[in-house]
């Protein structure tokens, strides 16, 4: 397979909008680009690092890949040989050049995915894969090995040009899994979901029912997010849930599908549905996770229409069965949802006003104090706050707070110094606060100026690839507060995917 060909088959760094998956693609330097300023006695010493590295990844079991954006890692994937025999049977059969489509979210998230498809303890190969015209749209296509040789057995096409997602899963119980796939809609919240089976070597469409109480059959389903998962934790198989949206009405609602016989053929139905209270504008994720220890939520985060976030949880209504809506109230924040502090816990923020902000003030840029808790069914299904924190999406870390710093302290931002000045609160007779003394700073810089930032009076606090971070402490009001620099150490945060 030519290298341009092989470019095609890469995951790209670039992408943003990655959810769980079992594997954790890694990011080396762009040693393509770097060799065109190597000169000619280093190109020997890098090529014997590269051999290293290449030992490293095969013990690892993962495969690298070249191309302009750098050496890219990503699982195991089919021999290079059954690769190149599907590339020329493609590149054939189209007569022009192809482009290999990968799967936004989901398990399976590259072009050629294999997968037994028919149950038969061979491996057949599921390709993605577009004209480079376009004019035909994207396409599906599965190549099964016979005889010693890789043919392509089945194909359809698909809808629009991207892929949501790909599922695998037997649904019916019959030993041979079900093939779901999500096509990326051209709006937001609005993926077509369609569903096969492998059969003799053949796509058989399967039908689903469109949703309650109606008995006309369509070949695909409209959603917003989908989630597999055995969200009744009974270990007796995982369940199809569902979100869709109203996007002109900003309703949603999530449903629950089986797979069904109806004596002259199986369908997916929609069992079960609930609403989700709100008026939303979009859904940017969902994350099946635990909650009570015991329980399991499809955490999602909307955007609502005033371009905040919040958080909404599908559950399972352990006494009445079905579907439920657990949270209710209106948490909103500038953040989704997630296992912040790295404890398999998800954490739910909710933003208010730091002190001396007011809401109607456009003066400046506001800044927010960020209540991060968890959920807590026996609370009356409301949260319970785990730590309040300042974050500083700029520069992308968080400060949590004390508990006797909590409305006591606030903060302002300077852009252009990278520097979050703490000042304590002057409560005033009128209805807002003021500004007080300064307390300290916390400040960002690159490495290269981290000997001047500390002849300033700056301590190093924390520091990743591209930043390092430092605090100032200069009033004497700080110790009343205990505010030193162990404890800012300790209370210091980087974020991840902020």
């Amino acid at each position: 397979m030519s290298t341009s060909s092989r470019e095609h088959l890469r995951i790209s760094k670039k992408r943003d909008d990655v959810d769980s998956v079992p594997y954790k693609p890694c990011v080396f330097f762009d040693f393509t680009r770097y060799y065109k300023k190597l000169g000619a006695k280093t190109v020997k010493i890098k090529i014997k690092i590269l051999a290293i590295l290449a030992v490293l990844l095969l013990l690892g079991g993962c495969s690298a890949v070249g191309g302009e954006d750098g050496i890219l890692l990503r699982p195991p994937r089919p021999a290079s040989g059954d690769l190149d025999d599907i590339q020329r049977l493609l590149t054939q059969e189209a007569g022009s050049e192809i482009t290999y489509k990968y799967p936004k979210k989901g398990d399976y998230r590259y072009a050629v995915i294999p997968y037994d498809l028919d149950s038969d303890g061979n491996k057949e190969n599921v390709v993605f894969y577009q004209l480079k015209s376009k004019a035909d749209g994207i396409r599906v296509a599965i190549f099964k090995k016979e005889g010693g040789k890789w043919h392509k057995a089945a194909e359809t096409a698909g809808l629009f040009d991207d892929v949501d997602r790909i599922i695998f899963y037997d649904f019916d119980g019959n030993g041979v899994s079900e093939i779901l796939i999500g096509w990326a809609g051209y709006l937001d919240n609005a993926n077509i979901l369609t569903a096969y089976r492998f059969v003799d070597g053949h796509l058989a469409e399967i039908p689903i029912l469109p949703s309650d109480g109606e008995t006309s059959y369509s070949t695909s389903l409209t959603y917003a997010e989908l989630a597999l998962c055995d969200i009744d934790k009974d270990k007796k198989g995982k369940e199809l849930i569902s979100v869709e949206l109203n996007t002109v009405l900003g309703k949603a609602k999530a449903r629950q599908w089986e797979m069904t016989d109806s004596g002259t053929g199986s369908y997916f139905k929609s069992i079960d549905s609930v609403n989700i209270n709100g008026d939303f504008k979009s859904f940017k994720s969902s994350e099946m996770a635990d909650y009570d220890n015991a329980k399991q939520a499809l955490f999602l985060t909307a955007q609502k229409n005033d371009g905040m976030l919040c958080t909404k949880m599908i559950g399972h209504d352990s006494i009445n069965g079905g579907l439920v809506s657990l949270l209710e109230g209106d948490y909103s924040s500038r953040f989704s949802a997630r296992d912040i502090e790295g404890d398999g816990t998800i954490k739910i923020p909710y933003e208010s006003l730091l002190p001396c902000y007011k809401s109607n003030d456009n003066s400046e840029n506001p800044l927010y104090l960020t209540t991060w808790s968890r959920y807590d069914h026996a609370a009356q299904n409301s949260l319970s706050p785990i730590f309040m924190a300042v974050h500083n999406r700029i520069d992308g870390y968080y400060l949590k707070l004390n508990k006797e710093w909590v409305y006591i302290i606030t903060a302002k931002y300077d852009p252009a110094s990278k520097i979050m000045s703490f000042y304590k609160v002057n409560p005033t007779s009128g209805s807002s606060a003021q500004f007080g003394d300064e307390l300290f700073r916390l400040r960002s810089c690159k490495p290269s100026q981290l000997k001047d930032v500390e002849s300033q009076g700056y301590h190093k606090l924390a520091e990743n690839n591209q930043r390092v971070y430092c605090a100032s402490i200069g009033s004497e009001e700080s110790s009343a507060l205990n505010i030193n620099y162990e404890t800012l150490q300790e209370n210091f945060k980087l974020m991840v995917n902020s």
